[in-house]
């Protein structure tokens, strides 16, 4: 009987009985309410947040292909790409833009991993920057350029390649939901 109690002076209940509980900008209102009545942060996300694999994803390929691989291109040393058979021409600005962007991409997707509803169109660019990476990588090793690299620079391109399918593939699954913001 005690918790029923508190349900009445609850404002998130209030506004449900006086029927101002409907649509986004009341939805909105409840949270914002509820954090500060019970004198809590407002969270990104939650344990029940129906984006945390996801989230998990970008943070992951963020990291991995964004920063790892964008950063490893855009600052190693001409020398130290020509041994590990990355680089094998005279100008490297090629290489340098391709780190400076897959960074970039890192950027994104860790800004778009901590928003509250991730957007269909940042899903979209992350599908489809990684599946463009994938790409380029099976068809660099369809066309035997990647036979130079020495096994650690293979594996780590193995595992570059995954997390792109990865990063190309699961997101369309919260594409096509019915959870994504209109």
């Amino acid at each position: 009987m005690l918790f029923l109690q508190g349900w009445r002076h609850d404002p998130i209940a209030l506004q449900f009985r006086q029927g101002a509980a409907t649509g986004w900008f009341a939805s909105e209102q409840r949270t914002h309410a509820s954090a500060e009545t019970r004198g809590k942060s407002s969270l990104a996300y939650s344990l029940n947040d129906v984006y945390r694999f996801l989230r998990m994803v970008m943070r992951l390929n963020g990291i991995t292909v964004g920063f790892g691989l964008g950063l490893l291109l855009l600052i190693t040393s001409r020398d130290d790409l020509a041994a590990w058979g990355v680089y094998g021409g005279d100008t490297i600005w090629p290489v340098r833009m391709a780190g400076s962007l897959l960074a970039a991409l890192g950027v994104m997707l860790l800004l778009a991993a901590q928003e509250r509803i991730v957007s269909g169109p940042s899903m979209v660019a992350m599908s489809l920057a990684n599946a463009l990476v994938a790409v380029v990588l099976l068809m660099a090793y369809l066309q035997q350029e990647l036979a130079a690299l020495n096994p650690l620079g293979q594996a780590l391109l193995i595992a570059i390649f995954l997390m792109c399918l990865i990063g190309a593939v699961f997101p369309l699954r919260y594409v096509r939901a019915e959870y994504v913001a209109h």
